[in-house]
């Protein structure tokens, strides 16, 4: 179990279990429940927390800078299966949580860099030689 807060978002996450997270409900305003597959709860989260809490005293781990592929394919608009593929090519670095593929933001974030740079020189040489 761990918590996190993310000043900018001002939200209070208390992680139970690393899971895939299959629904979010809300059960109270500002509060969320994760749910999994199975229906266990996998995270709760405060959102507003700073008026809720004094957060200023509070010593909290960083948000977690894994992402699942889902999150993290919707982040970079590229296919969950897209980034599978490249973490088996060695492409993408990827680290197994429990069942499922998790990436670094700061190796998605390069992933990406290095992807846009590679189509945009494509596309400059298909324009070129036009």
């Amino acid at each position: 179990m761990r918590a996190t807060y993310d000043q900018h978002s001002d939200a209070l996450t208390i992680v139970l279990a690393d899971a895939e997270v299959e629904e979010t409900k809300n059960i109270a305003p500002g509060v969320e429940l994760d749910y999994d597959s199975t229906g266990r709860v996998v995270a709760i989260e405060v959102l507003n927390a700073s008026s809720k809490y004094d957060v200023s005293h509070v010593v909290l781990e960083a948000p977690d800078p894994y992402m699942s592929l889902a999150e993290a394919g919707e982040l970079v608009g590229i296919s969950p299966t897209t980034l599978r593929h490249q973490i088996a090519r060695g492409v993408l670095p990827g680290t197994k949580i429990g069942r499922n593929w998790a990436v670094h933001h700061r190796d998605l974030v390069k992933y990406a860099m290095e992807r846009s740079t590679k189509t945009a020189t494509v596309r400059i040489g298909q324009d070129v030689k036009h």
